[in-house]
């Protein structure tokens, strides 16, 4: 169960491990209406890392990016691994002004970290979506898919931004 729950790469959740959190938070804000704050966080270019210096020094952005995210958010916050170079963050008790803040933070942190390859420093920049349970929602995808877009319109922005929806 350790081994389904971790991802081998980044030592996060997996995404089992985080669709199991965001199935149990869902039926919180179902039951008490308390909506944690759910990010998209996606690491800006790294098919150009792995195409300019090899798929070993993509894992290496994929682990710094996701060691320096883990490192800047509280104990009782998930950082999961959702896929390839993607991933979900569910911060409870945080206004929408501070989940802003905290995603500003984010970029700032990622933006400071430097990869040492042969061909060169890389600088590994993340574009954020940020979006919040609805009661209209009938589970956890709704609130994925509206942060997956505001990522993707943070992206469309020049990266290294954040969006909320």
């Amino acid at each position: 169960i350790n081994k389904a729950n971790t991802d081998p790469l980044t030592n996060l959740c997996s995404r089992r491990c985080g669709e199991e959190f965001l199935i149990l938070e869902f039926e919180a804000f179902k039951r008490d209406g308390d909506s944690p704050a759910i990010f998209v966080i996606d690491i800006d270019g790294l098919k150009k890392i792995n195409d300019e210096h090899g798929h070993l020094v993509g894992d290496l952005a994929i682990q710094a990016v996701s060691k320096k995210l883990e490192d800047s958010i509280r104990k009782e916050d998930i950082i999961s691994r959702w896929g390839g170079d993607e991933f979900i963050g569910i911060f409870h008790r945080i206004s929408e002004e501070d989940s802003l803040k905290l995603a500003q933070k984010l970029l700032v942190e990622i933006s400071s970290l430097e990869i040492t390859a042969d061909k060169g420093i890389i600088r590994p920049t993340i574009s954020i979506g940020i979006s919040h349970f609805s009661d209209e929602d009938y589970g956890y995808t709704e609130v994925i898919n509206r942060a997956d877009k505001a990522m993707y319109q943070s992206k469309l922005e020049g990266k290294n931004k954040v969006n909320i929806i």
